[in-house]
């Protein structure tokens, strides 16, 4: 049976929240059991991936556009084979995509030429190459006091230069409204998150929880029930502070069904009272590089899945500050504001720790000993 196979971009000038989306929809959609491959973005790519000097080159040259349409066409190719060869449903996340080029020509109608050497056409683009575009709206733009280059050292941009581009980036498509979603900055940056997650969600219709969810520590009463329908990812979670200045950074691997390590690195932190929660995928190399800052961490195991049309995440805690013992934490995704909880009939519930903030996971991490990080290098 031939998979289904989404091609999604998300776009939007500096910090519109882009980077930390696509992290959170890989990991959203994985458990869910939706394969995702991701192309990243091609300049940056090029400026800090291949060490690029960003100095030398004009942005509006079309020499430098045309070089960075080769690039992004090639890895587009690449990705789109890869994901036929699953058999289950596939999404591909585009960061960026190929008529963000516009913004940058002296000339938007000069498009079709870089375009055409690849047998492709704006017209083409526009109507079938991507199923669905999602804009995120940058910061700049009605949320300036939020706006900062500091984890994209690639980009350059004024938040003058960055209303400027992203007003051309959405003129680049304004043509086809069916398939666009624009995500702008009248909510707070959690609630942005979350509508791009909805937006996406809606896309590939998947479920899609709310913000809620209830915490129940638990214990297996059949465990063959929870694994024939469950999916398993393997998480360790390693905070690099100590909240002394009301900043929480933690960097996370996770494995689903024993496939190779995911690396991603988190920043949480207080502007104006809001908390801003930003996210990336990073390098094993950077990954090891940040380890070495560690503080603690906490090592788990979680299995998700589907009970009577409700969704749910079990932690088993390999490492952790509290003696689960033969227990784990059991949590429910609301998916309706007033939905009727269903707990699964393989469970014995021991207690309700919804409000409890000990069993916050930065609160069960454990101080991480230099002999156990030795003994992984």
């Amino acid at each position: 049976m031939k998979n289904q196979i989404h091609k999604i971009v998300l776009t939007g000038w500096p910090c519109s929240g882009k980077t930390s989306a696509l992290a959170i929809l890989r990991q959203t959609f994985e458990d869910r059991w939706i394969n995702v491959l991701q192309v990243p973005e091609s300049a940056t790519h090029l400026f800090w991936g291949m060490w690029v000097k960003i100095g030398k080159w004009d942005f509006n040259n079309s020499r430098f556009q045309s070089i960075l349409t080769e690039f992004q066409v090639a890895q587009e190719w690449i990705v789109s084979n890869v994901a036929r060869l699953y058999r289950e449903k596939t999404i591909i996340l585009l960061d960026r995509w190929l008529l963000d080029s516009k913004a940058y020509l002296s000339n938007p109608n000069d498009i079709d030429s870089l375009l055409k050497p690849y047998w492709l056409t704006e017209s083409r683009i526009l109507s079938s190459w991507y199923d669905w575009i999602v804009h995120m709206v940058t910061a700049a733009d009605w949320a300036e006091q939020y706006y900062t280059l500091e984890n994209n050292t690639s980009r350059t941009e004024t938040p003058e230069m960055a209303r400027d581009l992203d007003e051309r980036l959405q003129n680049a498509y304004v043509w086809a409204p069916a398939k666009l979603h624009v995500i702008d900055n009248s909510t707070d940056f959690k609630a942005k998150l979350l509508r791009v997650e909805k937006a996406i969600s809606s896309i590939i219709w998947i479920p899609q929880p709310i913000e809620r969810e209830n915490k129940y520590l638990v214990s297996i009463k059949d465990f063959y029930k929870l694994m024939k329908n469950s999916r398993k990812v393997e998480i360790e979670q390693t905070y690099l502070s100590d909240y002394k200045d009301k900043t929480e950074e933690y960097i996370r691997s996770r494995a689903v069904d024993w496939n190779d390590k995911v690396f991603f690195h988190t920043l949480k932190r207080y502007i104006r009272k809001e908390r801003i929660k930003t996210e990336r995928v990073i390098s094993p190399e950077e990954y090891s590089q940040l380890h070495v800052k560690w503080k603690s961490h906490v090592l788990k195991t979680r299995h998700c899945f589907f009970y009577e049309k409700q969704y749910f995440e079990l932690d088993f805690f390999i490492r952790s500050a509290y003696r689960f013992w033969d227990m784990a934490i059991l949590e429910i995704k609301f998916l309706e504001e007033n939905q009727d909880i269903k707990l699964p009939d393989f469970f014995e519930i021991h207690s309700d720790q919804t409000w409890n903030p000990n069993f916050r996971n930065s609160m069960l991490a454990v101080p991480l000993k230099r002999k156990d990080w030795i003994e992984k290098m």
